[in-house]
């Protein structure tokens, strides 16, 4: 999908071209959808809860879009049953989709190692969401999530002032409370950490509102000499220079 892509739902007035997108995680996304779980009281009171504040928001502060990484459409319809399915095409009609490309894949595992070295454990972070967390400071848009810990500072920083607490009853009549956050990436932090990686940080794509797949593909984060293509070259001599070991053992 083109990534410049308007989304052609109610959350953009007048099909004007976003200024920023809004990234719904996996979690925020089914629950703002009822498209997971079945069909459900709760779920659809949740779901109309969760529009309801955006529209909110989206009214006071206009040029929103609403986004999703392709990973999101993966998790949603993975195992999914029939009519969930069909909840979830629905739910994604006119919204917009980034998709995961090489530069997307480096970001995100760059992310663990920098998780890694600030003490969080590995597996505490999924690789889902490395890869939205990842896509947000690409593509310079905030994250919509239930789970701040999936996006930790200081490279992801919430917007206090947007935080909700969903209100709602579960199927069993009791009170449930859902906080759902605005995170943003923090690029000055990511590229502060970016120094210490293989390439220099004034070489880094810089996040832009309206991604050009193609010129950053044509410039992965890396340095040219330890590309893939390089490193395989370099496997290959070495396993050709131990057939040869081997050759002369044998002869």
């Amino acid at each position: 999908m083109d990534t410049e892509q308007t989304p052609q739902n109610n959350t953009q007035p007048n099909n004007e071209k976003p200024s920023r997108y809004l990234i719904f995680d996996t979690n925020t996304l089914s629950r703002a959808s009822a498209c997971r779980g079945g069909i459900s009281k709760s779920n659809d009171q949740v779901a109309k809860l969760i529009i309801d504040y955006l529209k909110s928001v989206f009214a006071v502060s206009p040029g929103w879009g609403v986004a999703i990484s392709s990973v999101t459409l993966f998790e949603l319809i993975d195992e999914s049953s029939v009519e969930e399915e069909i909840k979830i095409e629905n739910a994604l009609n006119g919204v917009q989709t980034f998709l995961i490309d090489e530069v997307v894949l480096r970001i995100a595992g760059r992310l663990g190692c920098f998780y890694k070295e600030i003490g969080i454990s590995t597996g505490q972070v999924s690789l889902a969401d490395k890869i939205v967390g990842a896509t947000a400071f690409i593509t310079n848009s905030v994250i919509y999530t239930t789970n701040i810990t999936d996006y930790p500072a200081p490279f992801f920083m919430e917007i206090t002032g947007l935080r909700k607490t969903i209100e709602y009853e579960n199927n069993k009549g009791y009170p449930v409370y859902l906080p759902t956050y605005f995170v943003t990436p923090q690029p000055e932090i990511l590229n502060n950490y970016y120094e210490k990686r293989i390439k220099p940080v004034s070489q880094l794509p810089a996040p832009t509102n309206q991604i050009d797949n193609d010129q950053i593909i044509s410039n992965p984060p890396v340095s040219d000499d330890i590309t893939p293509t390089v490193f395989v070259k370099k496997i290959s001599k070495k396993s050709n220079s131990r057939r040869t070991r081997n050759s002369k053992k044998k002869n």
